[in-house]
C-alpha cells in the first residue's frame, strides 16, 4: 500500500546553536528525529482537508555538517608572510600587540620591540587556529560516533570553515548549496521534506519542492512550550 516517505535536511550547525541556545543536548538522535517526524506527521494530519490517514516512513535523516577548516603550517614562512601583512594592515591590533610589548620590555628599540609584538601575534593566533582544529576533529568523531548508533542518519561532511584571524572569526562554507541540491535532486525518494536550517537561501527550493507537489516542513525550535512560557 501507499506510504508517506519522510526525509529530513538538517543543517547540522543550525541544529546545534538552537539545541545550545536553549541549554539541550540530545542523548539520542534517532529517537530525536523520530520524535519530530511524528509532530510533524500529526502536524500535517491537522492541515489536510480529507483523506484517509497514510502510514509513514521515516527513510533517511541527510545530515550537512562542517568536517575541515583552512589548512595554516606555522612552521612554513608563507604563513608566517600571510600573518605579517594581515598584522601590518590592522592598526588596531598591531597597536594592541605593540603596546603590550612595549609595557613588558621597556627601553627595548622599536625594531625588537615590534619583532616581539608580531611574536606575541604569532603565538596567540597559533593557539586559536590549533583550537579551531581540535573543534574539528571532536566534530568528526562525534559524527563517527552516531554513524555507529544510527543506521537511517547519513552525515554529509561538506562543510568547512574558513577562517578570519583578524577577527578570530569563522565563516562557514558548503552546507547551505549541498544542502538545498539534495533536497531538489533527491525528490523521487520521499514525500515529505522536514528542513532543519534557519538559511532563507533554501526558500527557492522549498517554493520548487511544492511545485512538485511535496509536502515540506521547516523545523525551527522555540524555547518553553506549554506548560512553560515561550
Amino acid at each position: 500500500g501507499k506510504m508517506l516517505r519522510i526525509a529530513f535536511f538538517v543543517d547540522f550547525s543550525n541544529l546545534l546553536g538552537s539545541l545550545g541556545r536553549m541549554n539541550l543536548k540530545v542523548e539520542d538522535y534517532e529517537e530525536f528525529f523520530s520524535h519530530i517526524s511524528k509532530e510533524a506527521y500529526d502536524l500535517l494530519i491537522k492541515c489536510k482537508i480529507s483523506g484517509p490517514e497514510l502510514p509513514t516512513l521515516l527513510s533517511r535523516v541527510y545530515w550537512y555538517a562542517v568536517g575541515d577548516c583552512d589548512y595554516y603550517n606555522f612552521e612554513d614562512e608563507k604563513t608566517k608572510e600571510f600573518l605579517e601583512r594581515l598584522f601590518n594592515g590592522n592598526s588596531e591590533i598591531k597597536g594592541t600587540f605593540l603596546s603590550n610589548a612595549g609595557k613588558q620590555n621597556p627601553g627595548l628599540d622599536p625594531t625588537s620591540t615590534y619583532h616581539k609584538a608580531f611574536d606575541a601575534f604569532l603565538e596567540d593566533r597559533e593557539a586559536w587556529y590549533k583550537g579551531k582544529q581540535n573543534n574539528i576533529k571532536g566534530f568528526t568523531d562525534f559524527y563517527d560516533m552516531i554513524r555507529k548508533q544510527c543506521d537511517f542518519i547519513d552525515i554529509n561532511e561538506c562543510g568547512y570553515w574558513r577562517l578570519d584571524f583578524i577577527s578570530k572569526g569563522v565563516d562557514e562554507k558548503g552546507i547551505d548549496t549541498a544542502l538545498a541540491v539534495d533536497s531538489v535532486t533527491m525528490a523521487e525518494t520521499y514525500d515529505i521534506a522536514l528542513i532543519v536550517s534557519g538559511d532563507a537561501d533554501m526558500i527557492p527550493s522549498i517554493n520548487y519542492l511544492k511545485r512538485q507537489g511535496k509536502y515540506v516542513g521547516v523545523v525551527s525550535f522555540i524555547k518553553g512550550s506549554p506548560p512553560e512560557s515561550k
